[in-house]
């Protein structure tokens, strides 16, 4: 069914749609109409813009494969009809003052008394044999080497025939030196040699290299001490029967048969550098060797290698694994391949030594394709046909190198077509069919006989394009065939990004009639309006009134079509006479579209309060604890024109457990009104009303508005495992606290609280209130403390900035970071989570002053005095005076040697009672000192001198005196 949609999709896309621009609530208009688009699936045709009967399609030439429909290769063989040979095992080409020379080796020349090999060197531009040496010293010669040395050309003789490498001089038409038995026995010891294939000179170097096959070894021979100075053995090749070296690399490359591969060995180390074919395509049959007989390094690199057991010549690159050439020649019994070199006018064409079948011996050809016109057979078919489409399969070396046109001809028989003239897609004996799948020219149709020809195009002398196969697509009538053909138009009143459909307005079409009032009554048009969604059921259908142009149908007094957001029309003709056809012009639906919104979906709360995650317990909660259901809120507009209820699958990721949820339509949005228990369990059941989760669980619910596809709304939520936390209420220095002091700073942390502890990437917090019976409250956030690694996974939370606790006495501010008490009064923090925690301190009552210190009318204590800061959590400074109202402007510590240490500006103390102390009664100030100098280093152990700076305001208020004040204490460290 998803094929059929897209299918639909695509139509829909090629429709002609007449849309009028109109705001919300005015008319669209969808309209199918001359020129027809192709809105005809599986069955129908256009037809001078109208919709008629289906044709029958058919394809000819798809199961007929072209054999050997290429260019012809060879553009010269030798002449065996003047010049006899026996058979020849191999072939050099020279180019010497512009004209090419063959050296040739013919082990099985026809027989000479006296004489069994033969070596000679042809010219084919004089069409004759230049030089030629058949001495008795010849047994079965196999390879020949042609190079220049001391002023005259050599020839370097593998003779299999009595196992040795002979030198001839061309000249002097004499050995003059040789490797192997002097009586030609086969060995392997020095100066021997078991039935030689291959032998060259060594460029630069007085060395032979030879491929000793026999022996299963190639070696290089020093030809002044006839010594071998280096060999591959039989340990890595077996039946080596060709070699080349590689000057540029110092390489040796070997055709090692046995092994059906050829590789590049290093002189120096004697290791396998490259090989083809890879291992891993040893046995493919494509990429495969099989009895390799020769190989040859190309000017560009790669590698030419005949491949005798395959027939064929391929071409690789060591370079690049992905490159793979093939001559589009069949070669049997094959025994040699050469490309001519730059030099001649003939380069890059290949010399081959394979079997010729007309002389039936093997002898030497070269292969250069030229450019031409192949003709197919004739082919006929049943009937007469209109013809649609031309296409073709042909291998064209990627359009780099090769080419092909096509011409088609026509006939209403076998004579009529010889004459007819070969036409291209223009209808003109000018053009060509240059790529498969263009059309047919008219001129074509009405016709059963066909022929095409090819004009294959070269620009390499090896290569040539290969056309493998030729097919036509035609097509032809018959009249209520089987199956019935439909028409079809899909997806109407698919919503826009903005807008959505719910009133269907009215359908009409436009039909051609036959001209004959009498055959109208033959033919007939069935509509169908079908729900455009699955099981796309049929709303309404109906018959066309054939005996009227145009129908009109209203769709407002439709009730099926009252709730449909989109549909899809179909028509199946037929017809009772041969003669005519219905033919459909145009159809076309008016509805009504308003304007759309985009939906939105979250996770809530009962109160319908977004939520980020949920808590859940595993199994039953206990008692006192609340733990959090599942409700979803959807607000879609569009949705809530029509429908009162959406169900919405809610999906768990990890455990996999999929519930579905019913919203019911609210005012002005979807919610469920009973929330989804989650639970916590290492097994899920679907569809028992329950999620079952694991801790840290995502859950997604997903919504997409039927009538708009791109309005898609989603959410995710996570799930923990509940758990309970315990709080503390602690000091600067983290001890617990059970009572606090004007001027003492409260720190709150709560410990083992994993359902806080959501990300271990991000740090989480969480909300704490403190009151207390002075009415105040503050919300004081916990955040959580991450571990020496920077990863927050501690479920340990406190407050970042401690919060002061004050005197009331200048009245209450909520939530401005100070606690304000009063003496007697206690402070409570209470923290709600699926449990709520409580904890309280109390602060003291206040003590009456009652100042009698030896006549003293002021003083000033520190306390704990000695002050052990390990063990001591607060270090408090109370003053007080009889006599008046003290305000201290700074402080100054001295050591026991009089040397001052720090100085503190009395603004920055903290007093209980603010910044003046009133007359007969203590200021308090904690933690009036840090404990380091002015320097910023912290002071040691020993006595020290505090020295109070204050401003003393007598009774009378315009009196003020400036005193100060001195206490000796004591550090400990």
């Amino acid at each position: 069914m998803k094929k059929n949609l897209i299918i639909f999709y695509s139509f829909v896309i090629n429709c002609l749609l007449y849309i009028h621009t109109v705001s919300a609530g005015e008319i669209i208009v969808w309209e199918d109409s001359a020129p027809f688009p192709k809105t005809i699936v599986e069955a129908g045709v256009q037809k001078d813009s109208l919709i008629t009967l289906e044709p029958v399609f058919g394809l000819n030439g798809n199961d007929i494969d072209l054999e050997n429909f290429t260019l012809g290769g060879f553009d010269w063989e030798w002449p065996y009809n003047s010049i006899e040979l026996g058979g020849v095992e191999d072939i050099d080409i020279r180019t010497l003052d512009d004209q090419d020379l063959y050296l040739i080796t013919d082990p099985l020349r026809p027989v000479v008394p006296g004489v069994s090999g033969k070596l000679f060197i042809y010219n084919p531009l004089e069409k004759r044999i230049t030089w030629e040496y058949t001495g008795s010293e010849l047994v079965l010669p196999v390879d020949a080497f042609e190079f220049f040395e001391n002023g005259q050309y050599r020839i370097l003789v593998a003779d299999r025939g009595n196992h040795k490498v002979m030198q001839i001089g061309r000249e002097t038409q004499s050995i003059d030196w040789e490797y192997g038995d002097p009586n030609g026995l086969e060995g392997s010891g020095p100066n021997q040699l078991s039935n030689p294939a291959d032998a060259v000179k060594i460029d630069g170097a007085s060395q032979v290299l030879i491929a000793d096959r026999g022996n299963n070894r190639v070696i290089i021979v020093d030809k002044a001490s006839k010594t071998v100075v280096w060999e591959l053995g039989p340990d890595v090749l077996s039946n080596p029967v060709d070699v080349e070296y590689i000057k540029t690399s110092n390489n040796i490359l070997v055709t090692d048969q046995g092994h059906n591969r050829v590789i590049i060995v290093s002189r120096q180390d004697s290791s396998i550098i490259w090989q083809y074919p890879d291992p891993a395509d040893a046995g493919n049959p494509e990429y495969g060797l099989n009895n390799p007989v020769d190989a040859d390094i190309l000017v560009n690199g790669h590698v030419l290698i005949a491949d005798a057991g395959n027939n064929r010549v391929i071409e690789v690159d060591p370079n690049d694994s992905e490159y793979f050439w093939e001559l589009k020649l069949s070669l049997y019994t094959l025994r040699d391949v050469d490309q001519i070199g730059a030099d001649s006018k003939d380069r890059d064409k290949l010399m081959v030594v394979h079997r010729n079948e007309q002389a039936n011996k093997i002898l030497p050809s070269r292969i250069g394709f030229q450019s031409g016109w192949r003709e197919s057979q004739i082919y006929v078919l049943a009937q007469d046909v209109n013809f649609d489409t031309l296409f073709w399969d042909a291998d064209t070396n990627h359009s780099q190198l090769t080419s092909l046109e096509l011409q088609f001809r026509t006939g209403a028989d076998e004579n009529s077509i010889k004459r007819a003239p070969w036409l291209g897609p223009d209808g003109d004996t000018l053009s060509t069919y240059k790529k498969s799948g263009q059309k047919f020219a008219d001129a074509h149709n009405g016709f059963r006989i066909y022929q095409f020809r090819a004009y294959l195009k070269t620009e390499s002398p090896k290569d040539t394009p290969v056309l493998k196969k030729v097919s036509v697509k035609y097509h032809y009538y018959k009249i209520n065939g089987t199956p019935k053909p439909y028409f079809w138009a899909s997806s109407i009143g698919i919503a826009e990004s903005d807008s959505m459909i719910p009133k269907w307005k009215e359908f009409s079409c436009k039909l051609k009639l036959p001209d004959d009032p009498l055959k109208r009554g033959d033919i007939q048009l069935l509509f169908r309006i079908i729900e455009n969604k699955s099981p796309y059921r049929t709303l309404h259908e109906f018959s066309a009134n054939t005996n009227e142009s145009e129908n009109i149908l209203n769709l407002e007094n439709i009730p099926a079509l009252w709730e449909a957001t989109s549909i899809n029309l179909n028509a199946f003709p037929s017809t009772q006479n041969s003669s005519v056809t219905p033919a459909l012009i145009s159809w076309k639906v008016v509805y009504e579209k308003i304007m759309s919104t985009v939906s939105s979906l979250r996770f809530v709360d009962e109160e319908g309060n977004n939520v980020y995650s949920y808590l859940a317990t595993a199994g039953e909660p206990a008692a006192g604890e609340v733990m959090d259901k599942i409700y979803i809120i959807l607000d879609d507009n569009n949705l809530e024109l029509t429908r009162q209820y959406v169900e919405l699958p809610v999906k768990s990721l990890i455990s996999r457990d999929e519930e579905t949820i019913n919203l019911r339509f609210k005012q002005n949005y979807f919610q469920n009104d009973t929330g989804l228990p989650i639970v916590i369990r290492n097994y899920s059941v679907p569809g028992n009303d329950t999620l079952e989760v694991v801790d840290r669980d995502t859950m997604i619910v997903y919504y997409q508005d039927a009538n708009d596809s791109t309005d898609i709304s989603a959410d995710s939520v996570l799930v923990v495992q509940a758990t309970r936390g315990e709080m503390t209420i602690e000091n600067a220095k983290g001890q617990p606290l059970s009572e606090v002091y004007f001027g003492d700073q409260l720190f709150i942390r709560v410990t083992g609280e994993q359902d806080k502890n959501l990300n271990p990437a991000k740090q989480d917090s969480l909300k704490i209130v403190l009151k207390n019976t002075a009415l105040d409250r503050e919300d004081v956030y916990l955040y959580e403390i991450p571990n020496s690694k920077g990863v927050y996974n501690s479920d340990n939370f406190i407050n970042k900035t401690g919060i002061p606790v004050m005197d009331n006495k200048n009245g209450i501010t909520l939530n401005d970071g100070i606690m304000q008490s009063s003496y007697g009064g206690s402070i409570q923090a209470e923290y709600v989570d699926n449990v709520t925690l409580t904890k309280s301190v109390l602060v003291p009552s206040e003590q009456s002053v009652y100042i009698d210190l030896g006549g003293e009318p002021y003083i000033v204590e520190v306390a704990p005095n000695p002050y052990n800061e390990n063990t001591a959590a607060n270090f408090r400074m109370r003053i007080a005076s009889a006599t008046g109202s003290l305000v201290v402007r700074k402080l100054e510590i001295f050591n026991i040697a009089g040397e001052r240490v720090r100085e503190i500006d009395g603004g920055l103390l903290n007093f209980d009672t603010g910044t003046l102390v009133p007359k007969e009664r203590y200021g308090i100030a904690d933690n009036w000192w840090d404990l380091y100098n002015d320097s910023g280093q912290k002071v040691s152990s020993g006595t020290y001198w505090l020295k109070v700076h204050v401003n003393l305001q007598l009774d009378n208020p315009n009196e003020t005196k400036q005193i100060s004040i001195f206490r000796k204490f004591m550090i400990i460290r």
